[in-house]
């Protein structure tokens, strides 16, 4: 927490602002990185020196095949001086959980520390949408409404789809497990200091972390999906849609690397997730049962879907140590008119100061 609160300040220290010298920001920051002791989600360390530990290697080394495999970064040798910046990296591991909250699989994702680069010199643009909740429900209650085919898939390492410009070169740090996963490097780093330089990795295509990472995949989700025949839409820019009748439709809502169809077959959805597959990895899941981390319940005879989020509302009660607290009904009625001059408001006015006092 320390260094973390050190390592901001001097990041942020030619702004003129100090983190460490805001007491109620380091106790916010503190609060917000507690670590629940039940927590599933290890450091890289904690996770190489428990009892997981051939699973958590097996996750990364599936991570690192499958960022080599998309030709993600080349090893060069460099001289320092001649480089302008170089970023570091680390692994962030989770168990991935099903809507119940079980174990589905292990996850190991290579992040990159985006905010050592620099604007004007590895990146530019980075803004990136990201579907509205409200439209979510919006599509999700018009499938339920018409019947439609639900379903939903999930991207494989979404952002190593966005490529690098030009004029966007990111060079970064090799992280220790690579030596151990190619022992040739070792060599390679001796002849390389022996020269008086070192070995970076210089970036071709986006990870996790990095500044422009959504920017770039948004952009080629988006031309992969105009060559598909997909129209985006001017409400959502998240939001794409293709209908040819009244009868023949497709809605694919996205949310980063997670896509949410409603369609009114599923050989329409088959057919856009065959021609999606062209341009990129996709994990068919089926039926949509779990998005964002929110549980879906489907009524096909009522026409009714449900939101349910118990597992996170579970978990939030169990990090602040709450799961023994006594239950309370909702304190208002739902709907309630709370406007001035409904029977519910009280006709006394509170001044400014008392509304400031318990």
């Amino acid at each position: 927490m320390v260094s973390l609160v050190a390592e901001l300040d001097k990041i942020m220290d030619q702004e003129g602002i100090s983190l460490g010298s805001n007491a109620d920001l380091v106790a916010a920051l503190a609060m917000a990185m507690a670590v629940n002791p039940d927590s599933d989600d290890p450091t890289y360390k904690e996770a190489m020196n428990g009892p997981e530990k051939e699973k958590w290697l097996k996750a990364v080394k599936e991570e690192v095949d499958q960022i080599e495999k998309m030709h993600t970064y080349n090893v060069i040798e460099v001289d320092r001086r001649e480089i302008t910046n170089i970023i570091s990296s680390r692994f962030v591991l989770c168990h991935k959980q099903d809507a119940q909250g079980n174990i589905s699989r292990y996850k190991a994702c290579l992040v990159g520390k985006g905010y050592s680069q620099h604007p004007g010199i590895d990146f530019n643009e980075t803004f990136a949408p990201t579907i509205c909740p409200v439209t979510l429900r919006f599509i999700l209650s018009l499938g339920a409404t018409l019947n439609s085919t639900i379903e939903q898939a999930n991207m494989k390492n979404a952002y190593l789809n966005g490529v690098l410009p030009p004029n966007e070169i990111i060079h970064m740090h090799l992280l220790l497990i690579l030596y151990k996963l190619h022992p040739d490097l070792v060599l390679h780093l001796n002849q390389a200091n022996a020269n008086g330089k070192i070995l970076v990795l210089r970036l071709w295509r986006l990870l996790y972390g990095t500044k422009q990472e959504g920017n770039k995949w948004y952009e080629e989700l988006s031309l992969s999906l105009e060559k598909l025949g997909l129209t985006k839409s001017s409400a959502d820019h998240s939001l794409f849609y293709r209908v040819t009748s009244p009868t023949n439709y497709c809605l694919l809502g996205v949310a980063t690397d997670d896509f949410t169809y409603v369609a009114n077959s599923k050989g329409t959805i088959r057919k856009l997730k065959e021609g999606m597959g062209k341009f990129m990895e996709l994990v068919d899941m089926g039926e949509l049962s779990w998005i964002l981390g929110v549980d879906v319940h489907r009524d096909l005879k009522a026409c009714t879907i449900s939101l349910s989020q118990s597992t996170y509302i579970s978990h939030i009660l169990n990090v602040t140590g709450m799961t023994d607290a006594k239950t309370a009904s909702t304190p208002l009625q739902p709907g309630i008119d709370l406007t001035l001059g409904s029977k519910h408001v009280s006709l006394t006015h509170l001044s400014a100061t008392k509304k400031t006092q318990y």
